[in-house]
């Protein structure tokens, strides 16, 4: 373990590295953010505090020099990295679920309970307001090239905005109940949304046409509503995942199912492709994370991973490793290869809520129910460990002197 970021005084609800791996942004129910500098954790963090009430998502500007914090104060907060005093964006009225910077970071988009989505215009100091949904707004997303915003609702429905001039494009309507994920593809094209009910929608975002509408044809009973979508890395399959279980994979070109995954006993809580597109991961209440091949659906290994729920996955974007987090208080790594385990870190006091890797992979973020915030170096190689396996022996040694092929291991 590289550092124990402690300092919060109620749970951590979200962690983001910065695009250069050299900040981690930690916010939480105790209505502050930190941002911590990774290369000096002994010094005490930046702490922005004006928020009445818990913190529910924190973002990065592309830049890294801004952030921004969504509140249940229904105020949205924008915070320079050089300074403590945030610019207060307090026109909604209702807490703020979700924020979104733009692509360029002029923007920043927030989705709340009082039905509206607010663009705040950073370098204009302009407020515009989007109305046209009926109920929570759950979830806004910026289409990669940041002319499209997409928002979801609790009134089943998606609408589509031209960002230049603020234009509702067109509302996709959803059978759903309270429709709250949406997803672009990797190039942009497309947009995924999926709620309660057990269909996903495909949308070209080029002209609003609607491509495909992928529907789950079991029982819905047995088979659950989805909780979360993603796509592969070439965009190509699009992966869903319901609380009973059970996984599908569609492919995005014609909208064919291509296989259903099941063998988790428990909800999916997590999924995740590997970085090449070949592997997909996936967490359960069941304890255990699994290993599918994409190309075939082949269970490739079943980990026995925790000794509760599994709640969390991300892979190393080396490829090589994957970690796990779990209510067992406890973060994994694990061969991708051959599903050994690596390394366990006794990792927070209570529950682990959320992991990710920086982005060269070599330190793993874990934020937990204790109200901290964790650091992990996860590229110890053969001889680190050996040399905290000595410094462990060392009292041992010295009033064991007979062990002779030891110490000459460990001196060596």
């Amino acid at each position: 373990m590289i550092d124990t970021l402690a300092g919060h005084l109620a749970p951590v609800k979200s962690v983001k590295f910065s695009l250069d791996g050299r900040f981690l942004a930690s916010g939480s129910e105790d209505g502050t953010m930190k941002i911590w500098n990774l290369k000096q954790t002994d010094i005490e963090p930046q702490t922005f505090a004006g928020h009445s009430g818990h913190i529910l998502d924190v973002a990065f500007s592309p830049d890294g020099q801004t952030l921004a914090t969504a509140s249940n104060d229904s105020t949205v907060r924008l915070w320079k990295t050089k300074s403590i005093e945030p610019q207060v964006f307090a026109d909604h009225r209702g807490r703020v679920w979700n924020i979104a910077f733009s692509p360029d970071g002029k923007i920043v988009a927030s989705g709340s309970a009082d039905r509206t989505i607010k663009l705040w215009y950073l370098q204009k100091s302009q407020i515009q307001t989007l109305k046209g949904h009926s109920a929570d707004v759950r979830c806004v997303s910026f289409s990669p090239d940041g002319k499209i915003l997409a928002s979801a609702s609790d009134d089943n429905t998606i609408k589509l905005w031209r960002v230049s001039d603020r234009t509702l494009l067109q509302t996709l309507k959803s059978r759903t109940n309270r429709l709250s994920r949406v997803s672009f593809s990797p190039d942009g094209n497309i947009l995924a949304a999926a709620g309660e009910d057990q269909v996903v929608t495909l949308w070209n975002l080029a002209d609003s046409r609607l491509l495909q509408t992928l529907k789950d044809h079991g029982n819905r009973r047995t088979n659950g509503r989805f909780t979360s979508i993603s796509f592969s890395p070439d965009g190509n399959i699009l992966a869903a995942v319901s609380n009973k279980g059970v996984i599908k994979l569609w492919r995005v070109q014609n909208g064919s199912l291509v296989r259903t995954l099941k063998g988790h006993s428990h909800i999916v809580t997590s999924i995740k492709f590997s970085t090449n597109g070949k592997l997909l991961a996936s967490a359960s209440a069941d304890n255990t994370v699994k290993l599918w091949r994409v190309s075939d659906g082949i269970l490739v290994k079943t980990i026995n991973a925790h000794n509760n729920w599994v709640t969390s996955v991300s892979f190393n974007p080396n490829g090589k490793t994957l970690a796990s987090a779990s209510l067992d208080s406890t973060i994994k790594i694990w061969n991708i290869n051959d599903g050994a385990l690596l390394q366990t870190f006794k990792a927070h006091l209570h529950w682990v809520t959320s992991i990710n890797f920086n982005p060269d992979g070599k330190i793993l973020a874990s934020a937990g129910s204790d109200e901290m915030v964790k650091l992990w170096n996860v590229t110890l190689e053969i001889k680190d460990f050996m040399g905290l396996g000595c410094r462990w022996l060392r009292d041992y040694l010295i009033i064991h002197p007979e062990e002779g092929d030891i110490q000459q291991i460990c001196q060596n």
